[in-house]
């Protein structure tokens, strides 16, 4: 059972799986490090431009084009992904942490809770025009597409409990920051993702 959390969402939900086609995520022009290594990773355009369809700084090209960062950098607070299934850049913070995986030990970074807010949540992201309930955005005019498309954490996780409310109480969505929260983990002297 999929609820229809407001005029505005689909009432029919449908999975959409990428089969393995390169064309649909666009053309990526990144540094390579070659006249200045402290931008090698860092994306300049993608499909020739430096602006999504958002407005102002919601809508800026910019961060690593990969997950791979340039090396040997001092420890950052932040650290920017651009993500072009979503058309925005998806700002991850450090923890002053670090973990170990598999024997490597990295520094661990991790989307806040108010990624997806609402400005009336988070200020700072007016520019999405969110007008929906805090914690799902509207990415509809991604790519200017007008695909009907919303993004959450997964089980609504950070999310208004309006979104919960919606499904029968049996459901199992349980929202975890431990299991729901999306984190990167960045060897430090290579800076790529673990």
């Amino acid at each position: 059972y999929i609820p229809d959390f407001s005029t505005q969402i689909l009432t029919n939900f449908r999975v959409f799986q990428k089969n393995a086609t390169s064309h649909t995520d666009g053309v990526f022009n990144m540094f390579t490090g070659a006249n200045d290594a402290s931008k090698i990773g860092t994306i300049n355009t993608w499909n020739g431009k430096n602006q999504t369809n958002y407005k102002s700084e919601c809508g800026k090209i910019r961060g690593s084009a990969g997950g791979f960062f340039p090396p040997n950098l001092e420890t950052p607070e932040t650290l920017d992904l651009f993500s072009h299934q979503l058309c925005r850049v998806l700002t991850y913070e450090s923890t002053n942490e670090t973990q170990n995986h598999e024997g490597l030990e990295g520094n661990l970074y991790k989307l806040p809770e108010t990624t997806f807010a609402n400005e009336t949540v988070h200020a700072e992201n007016w520019c999405f025009e969110n007008n929906l309930p805090s914690g799902l955005q509207n990415g509809s005019y991604c790519n200017a597409q007008n695909s009907p498309i919303y993004y959450s954490f997964p089980h609504f996780y950070g999310a208004d409990k309006f979104y919960l409310d919606q499904f029968d109480e049996k459901s199992e969505l349980e929202p975890s920051m431990e299991k729901h929260r999306s984190s990167m983990l960045i060897e430090p002297v290579s800076f790529s993702t673990i």
